[in-house]
C-alpha cells in the first residue's frame, strides 16, 4: 500500500511538473519579479569571472544520479548563505519551476538570485558536463518524470 501511494504522489508530481513547466518563466508562473538567467549568460558571466554559485532545489533521489559541476544543495546553502553573500545564487532544478520558486523565496530576503531557465534539461541539451555527488563524470541525468528527454550520450533516470 505504502509503495503504491509512493508510486501515485511521484505520478501526481512529475504530471503537475509537466503541466506547469511552460509557465516556468519569468512572466509564468512566478510573476515578473523573479528573474532569469540563460546558459548563455552564465557563461559570459563566466568568461568576465563573475562568481555564480548553483544551488541544486531537486530532491536527494535526483541530486544522487548528478549534479552541475560545482553545485552546492540547498542544504549546503541554508547552513551557512554568509559563505557565498560574494556570488550571484543559481538555482536550478529539472526544468526551473521548482528553482523559480526558491529564487523568489531568497529574492524576498535580499538575496541575489537568478533562476537558471531550463535548469538541468536545458545543460545536457547543451552539453554540458554532469557529476556525481562524489565528482565524478557521469552522463546520467534524473528527468523527474517520462515527459522530459535527454539529447545522446545523455542517459535519463526517472527512478
Amino acid at each position: 500500500m505504502r509503495k503504491q501511494s509512493q508510486s501515485a504522489a511521484a505520478w501526481l508530481a512529475a504530471l503537475a511538473i509537466a503541466l506547469l513547466a511552460p509557465l516556468a518563466s519569468a512572466q509564468g508562473l512566478f510573476g515578473g519579479s523573479v528573474p532569469t538567467i540563460t546558459l548563455e549568460e552564465i557563461r559570459e558571466a563566466e568568461e568576465k569571472g563573475e562568481p555564480l554559485q548553483f544551488v541544486d532545489v531537486r530532491s536527494e533521489e535526483e541530486m544522487a544520479v548528478s549534479m552541475l559541476p560545482g553545485a552546492i544543495t540547498r542544504r549546503e546553502y541554508e547552513r551557512n548563505p554568509k559563505a557565498y553573500e560574494d556570488a550571484r545564487i543559481v538555482p536550478y532544478c529539472t526544468v526551473g519551476a521548482r528553482s523559480g520558486k526558491y529564487t523568489r523565496e531568497l529574492r524576498e530576503r535580499g538575496i541575489t538570485a537568478v533562476n537558471y531557465r531550463g535548469s538541468i534539461i536545458d545543460w545536457v541539451e547543451h552539453g554540458g558536463p554532469l557529476v556525481t555527488p562524489d565528482g565524478e563524470p557521469t552522463k546520467r541525468v534524473h528527468t523527474y518524470s517520462d515527459r522530459f528527454s535527454v539529447p545522446e550520450p545523455y542517459i535519463a533516470v526517472t527512478e
